[in-house]
Order: C-alpha cells, then structure tokens, then sequence
C-alpha cells in the first residue's frame, strides 16, 4: 500500500476581498512539491510550482487550486478556494443634499488602483465611459 501525500492548506479562507491577497501555502510533508492553478483546473505535475510555506499572489478574482505530489506515493486531494476581489464602494464628498450653490463632488474609493466610472443621467456607467 502506498502513502498519500497530505492536501495543501491555505493560509486565507476563500471569500471576497478589497485588496490585493497574498496566500500562504503549506504541507505538512515537507518533501512534496505543490503544484497550483488559477483559473479553476486541477493541478498537474506541469502545473506551477510553489514551496511550502511560500505565497502565490491573488491580484484578480481567481479559483486557486494546489495539489501536493511526492515521489513513491499517491498524490494528495485537491485544496481549493475562490477569492473575488471587489473594489470598496465610492464615497462622495460633500455627501448627498441640497445645496444653495453649485458643488465641485469628488468620488473615491479606498481600493488601490480602482478606476472610478460615473455618468450623470442616471445610466449605469460602462468601461466607455471616462473618469
């Protein structure tokens, strides 16, 4: 009978993130290479490789999966999570209310590197659309 290989752990809890998310990974084998994936396959021996104990870097919404593989024994399960990454709502400033004169509004958000598209009909704003 050959030795099962352990299943990779995660060091963050799939979910939906604001900002950027570096994930530890670990096996509590320590001669097991990890193979890993993004975009939702399972891993392959061919598949990139990370350490135990290093980080793959979530910058984009992403289905990580990681198997870990060691020679003479059976690959370990499949470990799996979905990270979605979301830009925080826009804030105004000055808020919603009426004025007695014109207002200059400024729109942000506290996502680095989000892009903030608005239109001032009342549609929904597209990518079209300039900041």
């Amino acid at each position: 009978m050959m030795w099962k290989v352990p299943a990779p752990v995660l060091s963050l809890p799939a979910g939906t993130y604001n900002t950027d998310q570096n994930v530890t990974v670990t096996c509590t084998d320590a001669g097991a290479v990890l193979h890993y994936t993004t975009n939702g396959a399972n891993p392959t021996e061919a598949d990139l490789v990370v350490v135990s104990g290093g980080t793959v870097s979530v910058t984009q919404s992403v289905t990580l999966q990681v198997r870990a593989w060691k020679p003479g024994a059976v690959a370990g399960e499949v470990t799996s999570a979905a990270y979605e990454l979301k830009a925080l709502l826009p804030t105004f400033l000055p808020s919603t209310g009426s004025y007695t004169s014109a207002q200059t509004i400024t729109i942000s958000t506290g996502t680095a590197g989000s892009t903030v598209r608005y239109t001032a009909d009342g549609t929904e704003p597209t990518t079209a659309l300039c900041v």
